[in-house]
């Protein structure tokens, strides 16, 4: 028998993070910006109508995790918390801008902090063993880094610190790089090139760019049969996509 204080609990926390104001952001910020599908991006950019989203549990634990650490930061000399909005770069259609997690004063550094269950803690450390990061990550790290800088910090270093959901302390994988502007500049032409090819091509916009793997069973336009590709994708590699940009390019 279904319990009616359970499902009544789920509800409500159902309803409640499905309307943060972080779900409700349709701007595109410093942790989409780098995303390597140019199609979920296309999709972003037109406001397209999502696909049996799942409520962002994940995010919200992430978000709470965020929070008590930022209070128990920010009483440290050493630490800032900046807490205000970030102007990235502008773009064609909007500025990017986004809220960094934590700066490291003595080192100069920008951290960004994550939350993850045990099988991506276990990937990423591999990753970071070779010095490795997904092109996503690292866009969002340059991109705050540049942020603060143009709010007037130094920043030397980016650093990701990945914490576990479940587990211990100790299991936290911490990835660092230099700061390197022009992987923020890239991203940011990349943006306008796609934001560019939306205003003038509208709905047929996705169907001119290539689906690539990103978790595409996850993706919130993840349509498996899909056919038209201004509704939909039906995975990365599914579908042949409009490579001479509606005819600007020869076949």
């Amino acid at each position: 028998m279904e319990s009616v204080a359970g499902k009544a609990f789920l509800d409500l926390v159902r309803e409640g993070i499905s309307d943060s104001p972080r779900s409700r952001q349709v701007e595109l910020g410093p942790s989409e910006i780098g995303d390597p599908c140019e199609r979920k991006l296309a999709f972003k950019l037109l406001d397209t109508p999502k696909v049996g989203e799942l409520p962002p549990w994940r995010q919200t634990v992430g978000t709470a995790v965020d929070e008590h650490l930022s209070k128990m930061l920010a009483q440290h000399p050493d630490w800032m918390v900046h807490g205000g909005r970030l102007h990235v770069g502008d773009t064609v259609m909007y500025p990017i801008k986004g809220t960094p997690d934590f700066y490291h004063i003595p080192s100069q550094s920008l951290c960004d902090l994550k939350t993850s269950g045990p099988s991506t803690v276990k990937k990423a450390r591999a990753a970071a063993n070779k010095g490795q990061i997904s092109q996503g990550y690292r866009v969002q790290l340059h991109a705050y880094a540049r942020g603060l800088i143009r709010d007037g910090y130094p920043v030397r270093k980016v650093v990701l610190i990945r914490m576990p959901s479940a587990g211990e302390l100790d299991d936290t994988v911490i990835f660092e790089e230099d700061y390197d502007e022009s992987i923020v500049t890239k991203a940011l032409d990349r943006l306008n090139f796609l934001q560019m090819l939306v205003l003038a091509h509208g709905k047929k916009a996705p169907a001119m760019v290539e689906g690539t793997e990103s978790y595409c069973n996850r993706c919130s336009y993840f349509r498996p049969m899909a056919k038209d590709l201004s509704v939909g994708c039906p995975g990365a590699g599914a579908q042949e996509f409009d490579k001479t940009l509606g005819g600007l390019l020869p076949g």
